[in-house]
């Protein structure tokens, strides 16, 4: 056990610059090592499982069916409702995808576009007045949503305060946009 016993020179404690010197040369020779060795780790692992190209198509079943969104007539949305009852559906992990991005809780008003088209939005409210459907049918699509945005402190009753928000915000951009086009076409008229 005489090996054990015998200390190891701290190079920092030195004073001599040569010993330094040789030391940050063992260093930069063991980090080179170490970023030659990443890449070929890096190749060889993009061989064995490769990545899904960008501008081809997607080998994970629920990335080829994020075409399902947005959804844009009522019976998709009846179709989405049932499919969200049934557990391990492939629908959770798309809306979680597409509301959720990269973990980060969106606003719904950002993020719900993204999963009703504007044919739904203008045709429901959250409590079906003023001669539009009652979004409040869909049990299974309001809870999915409100899991998904749960957070610390987030109740039901902020979940259906955002939802009407975020359904009242939608439309208000829906009839500026369609205003606003409105109105570029009577002045391309005007100055025509």
């Amino acid at each position: 056990m005489a090996f054990a016993t015998r200390k190891k020179e701290d190079p920092l404690s030195s004073n001599d610059d040569e010993i330094l010197q040789i030391k940050i040369i063992e260093l930069q020779d063991k980090l080179d090592d170490i970023l030659s060795n990443q890449d070929l780790i890096i190749t060889l692992l993009s061989q064995v499982n490769p990545l899904p190209n960008i501008n081809g198509p997607l080998t994970e079943p629920t990335e080829i069916r994020t075409e399902y969104f947005p959804v844009r007539e009522q019976q998709e949305l009846e179709k989405l409702d049932s499919e969200l009852a049934n557990p391990g559906n492939s629908f959770i992990p798309m809306m979680k995808r597409i509301l959720r991005p990269e973990g980060i809780i969106q606003p719904l008003k950002d993020s719900i576009p993204k999963i009703f088209g504007e044919e739904i939005i203008m045709g429901f409210n959250f409590d079906g007045v003023n001669h539009k459907q009652p979004f409040r049918q869909f049990k299974n699509i309001n809870r999915t949503i409100y899991e998904i945005q749960k957070r610390s402190g987030y109740t039901e009753a902020d979940y259906i305060a955002d939802i009407r928000i975020t359904f009242h915000t939608l439309k208000r951009r829906y009839h500026k946009r369609k205003h606003d086009v409105k109105r570029r076409s009577k002045l391309n008229k005007f100055f025509d």
